[in-house]
């Protein structure tokens, strides 16, 4: 009785692992399974076709071996920090797929505990923000280009308003300069003729008068 009901859990711990392989194969995220001290033991179909690994091999490298080195050093303390604190760990990192080409993948891995709390094993995903990040920049790119746009109006909109100002004080200077010309002329005018009156009038004054006949004479 009691061997027969181990061989039904042992059974069914099987089929739902190949149940959780399976699920795990059909989505689009690089997946893996390790045991309670990190060592992975299993990577579903998807991490194969990313690395361009052999099918199956688990024993030579793990998750951590397509990192950048510049951001291998983080990744391994976080890691080993979850690993010693049994808590989640999350990061964006960046791995190198089969073409050499490294992109933006969102980590996350979180422990396995059976029924009283005891972790026995984890599972780690990686999913491609490459999308995403793309987008990210495109809207950086667009709203650095509508900053520039908008400096580019307010300057122009300054150069108008200057120039509008040169204008107005042009026009101003027009005005006044016409306003004065105007009664300098007539003034101008009206001095000349005074002065032409003034010399007749002296001409006339210093022209010898006629003697007039005498009454003697007549």
């Amino acid at each position: 009785e009691e061997i027969t009901e181990r061989k039904r859990a042992e059974a069914a711990l099987h089929a739902s692992e190949r149940q959780f392989h399976t699920l795990a194969d059909s989505i689009p995220q690089l997946v893996w399974m390790a045991d309670r001290e990190g060592r992975i033991f299993w990577f579903n179909n998807r991490w194969y076709d990313y690395t361009g690994k052999p099918a199956g091999d688990v024993g030579s490298h793990d998750w951590q071996t397509i990192l950048p080195p510049a951001s291998l050093h983080e990744a391994r303390h976080r890691w080993t920090q979850a690993l010693e604190a049994g808590t989640s760990l999350e990061m964006e990192l960046l791995l190198r797929g089969k073409d050499g080409a490294y992109r933006p993948f969102l980590t996350r891995a979180v422990s396995l505990r059976d029924p009283a709390g005891v972790i026995y094993g984890w599972i780690g995903t990686h999913i491609d923000i490459s999308e995403s990040k793309r987008h990210e920049q495109e809207i950086r790119s667009a709203k650095d280009a509508a900053e520039e746009a908008l400096r580019n109006l307010r300057e122009t909109q300054n150069s108008l308003i200057e120039a509008e100002k040169l204008a107005a004080l042009g026009r101003l200077v027009s005005g006044v300069a016409h306003e004065i010309n105007n009664p300098v002329g007539i003034g101008l005018t009206v001095a000349s003729s005074l002065q032409h009156r003034s010399a007749t009038f002296a001409a006339e004054v210093a022209r010898p008068m006629p003697r007039q006949p005498s009454r003697s004479a007549r």
